[in-house]
């Protein structure tokens, strides 16, 4: 049975970030980066990739880093974390 890569971080009833579960890798909103580090603080090998806003699509990646690690996405030069989370989830 396929298992979720990706999970949703909350906030309430925000989403706030994207969280993979086989990477220690968090993609979080800048405005709530200190308060999640704040509570993740124990997981010292935990990297965060702070983003203005989830969708705005200008993270980039090297394609050989992407592929060794993670599926398909449409363009690696400019994609958003939404996108991310889309193209990995399962």
């Amino acid at each position: 049975m396929e298992t979720e890569r990706i999970a949703i971080l909350n906030l309430g009833n925000k989403t706030v970030g994207y969280i993979c579960l086989n990477y220690p890798l968090i993609f979080i909103e800048k405005l709530y980066a200190l308060q999640v580090k704040n509570i993740l603080h124990t997981f010292r090998d935990t990297e965060y990739i702070i983003v203005d806003t989830l969708s705005n699509p200008y993270l980039t990646v090297d394609p050989d880093i992407y592929n060794a690690y993670f599926d398909f996405i449409e363009n690696l030069n400019a994609f958003s974390a939404e996108d991310f989370y889309f193209y990995n989830v399962n």
